[in-house]
C-alpha cells in the first residue's frame, strides 16, 4: 500500500487494518526513532545468534519462550486495552474536540487528527499483543504434540531449523509487544497532559 498525504473524509474514518496503517504511517512503523520494531528485530537476531553458537537446545529455548509469552501477555494485553478504553470513553467533550481537528491536505484531502493517532497507536498495540499471545498458544499446543521436536521425523538439522524460525517469529513478536509499552504508556501521558493544558487555559480564562 503507497502512503499517500491525505484522504477524504469518509475513507479517513473506515475501520480496516489498511486505514489503522495509513494513520500510524508506514514509514513510521520502521523508523528507528519512532517505533521499536528494528530494535526488535536487531535484539531478536542477535539472541538466535547467540544461542546458535553456544549449541544451547532450540527445543528448550522455544519451550521457555512460549511459557513466557502465554504467561505475560495476557496482562500486558489487558493493561493496553484498559488504557485504550480510557481514551476512548473519555468525557471532555471540549478536548476532545481539540484533538479532532483534521488537517487540511487538499481541497478534500484530510490528514489523520491527533486524536486518531493516539487510538491507532493503542489498537495497533493491541493488535501485535493480541497476534503474539495468539500464536504463542498455537506454538504451545504444537509443542505438547511434539510437533516441533526432534522426535518427529525430520533429521536433527531440519528439526534445528523449524525450531530457530519459530523462536525468531516468536521472540520478535514477544520484545515487539514488550517494547510497544513505554509508546503506549508516553501516550498516555501526552493525553493527560494535554488535558491538564486544557483546563489550565480555562482556568485563567474564566478569571
Amino acid at each position: 500500500m503507497a502512503y499517500k498525504e491525505g484522504k477524504d473524509i469518509k475513507s479517513l474514518h473506515k475501520g480496516s487494518l489498511i486505514n489503522l496503517l495509513y494513520i500510524l504511517n508506514p514509514k513510521d512503523l520502521v523508523s528507528l526513532s519512532k517505533s521499536p520494531l528494528i530494535l526488535s528485530i536487531a535484539f531478536t537476531i542477535c539472541y538466535c545468534i547467540i544461542s546458535f553458537t553456544q549449541n544451547l537446545n532450540s527445543y528448550t529455548i522455544l519451550s521457555e519462550i512460549t511459557e513466557t509469552t502465554v504467561s505475560l501477555l495476557p496482562n500486558l494485553l489487558g493493561f493496553t486495552l484498559a488504557g485504550l478504553t480510557i481514551i476512548v470513553a473519555f468525557g471532555n467533550q471540549e478536548y476532545l474536540e481539540s484533538l479532532s481537528n483534521l488537517e487540511i491536505s487538499g481541497e478534500k484531502l484530510f490528514k489523520p487528527s491527533l486524536f486518531q493517532r493516539i487510538i491507532a497507536v493503542f489498537t495497533w498495540s493491541v493488535l501485535v499483543q493480541s497476534f503474539c499471545l495468539s500464536f504463542g498458544y498455537i506454538i504451545k499446543l504444537a509443542l505438547s504434540l511434539k510437533l516441533t521436536s526432534k522426535q518427529i521425523v525430520l533429521n536433527a538439522p531440519v528439526s534445528t531449523l523449524v525450531n530457530y524460525l519459530t523462536i525468531f517469529l516468536l521472540l520478535l513478536l514477544f520484545l515487539y509487544s514488550l517494547f510497544l509499552i513505554p509508546k503506549t504508556i508516553l501516550n498516555v501521558f501526552m493525553f493527560g497532559q494535554g488535558h491538564h493544558l486544557s483546563v489550565i487555559i480555562k482556568k485563567r480564562l474564566n478569571k
